[in-house]
């Protein structure tokens, strides 16, 4: 579960470790999850740009 050691805070880190083992994520899985929903976040708040 390296990959939660990053996340912000505690409450975030819960999450994906229940949800993983709720769900038999692999690490991989884990990673591409909080990825996932990392991307969608800043994307939302604006604070992704775009180069180009």
């Amino acid at each position: 579960m390296v990959a939660i050691v990053a996340l912000k805070t505690p409450q975030v880190r819960q999450f994906y470790a229940s949800q993983a083992a709720q769900d038999g994520w692999s690490v991989r899985t884990l990673a591409h999850q909080i990825e996932r929903i990392a991307g969608s976040s800043l994307h939302r708040s604006g604070t992704h740009h775009r180069s180009g």
